[in-house]
C-alpha cells in the first residue's frame, strides 16, 4: 500500500472510532449509519483492501471503546457482515443504484441469519435475545442505507478533488 493510501486509510479510521464515540449515546440510527458512511467512502474511494480493514477492525475498536456489543461472540458475525457490505459496494461493474441496496440488504441478512440463527441462542440471556436479534435485523438495513448513501454522495466528491 502507498504512502498516500495508508494516510487515507488511517484518517479513515480515525474518523471512524471518533463518529462511533461521540455518536453511541445518540443509538443505533445514529451510530451505525456513520459507520455504514465511512465503510461506504473506504469502499467507493479508498479502495477494497482499505475498506476490508475497516470492516474488520470497526467492531474490535467499537467494542473495545464500550461502543459495541455487550457480547464479543458477536464481533465475528459484525466484521463478516461489514465485510459482505464493503465487498459489494465496491463491484465496479454493477451500477451504484443496484450495489447500494443489494450490499445494504446482504449485510442485514448476514447479521441477521448468522445472529438469530446460530451466535445469540447461544450467548445471549433469554431475557434479551429478542432485543438483540432485532437489533441485528431491518434496523441493519436502515442504517446501511442511510450511511450508504451518504457515503456514495462524499465519495463522490472525494472522487472530483
Amino acid at each position: 500500500m502507498k504512502t498516500k493510501a495508508l494516510t487515507r486509510s488511517a484518517a479513515a479510521l480515525a474518523i471512524l472510532v471518533a463518529l462511533q464515540l461521540v455518536t453511541r449515546s445518540l443509538g443505533q440510527l445514529v451510530t451505525g449509519s456513520c459507520v455504514n458512511l465511512v465503510l461506504a467512502v473506504a469502499a467507493l474511494y479508498l479502495g477494497r483492501l482499505s475498506a476490508l480493514a475497516l470492516a474488520l477492525l470497526s467492531p474490535l475498536l467499537a467494542w473495545l471503546l464500550g461502543v459495541g456489543p455487550a457480547f464479543p461472540a458477536l464481533l465475528p458475525c459484525i466484521m463478516l457482515g461489514n465485510t459482505v457490505f464493503v465487498l459489494l459496494l465496491s463491484v465496479k461493474r454493477w451500477n451504484i443504484r443496484l450495489r447500494l441496496p443489494v450490499a445494504a440488504l446482504a449485510k442485514m441478512l448476514t447479521l441477521r441469519i448468522l445472529i438469530g440463527n446460530f451466535v445469540a441462542p447461544l450467548v445471549v440471556p433469554a431475557a434479551k435475545l429478542i432485543a438483540v436479534i432485532s437489533m441485528f435485523s431491518w434496523p441493519q438495513l436502515v442504517t446501511a442505507l442511510l450511511g450508504g448513501t451518504l457515503g456514495v454522495v462524499v465519495a463522490a466528491r472525494l472522487s472530483k478533488e
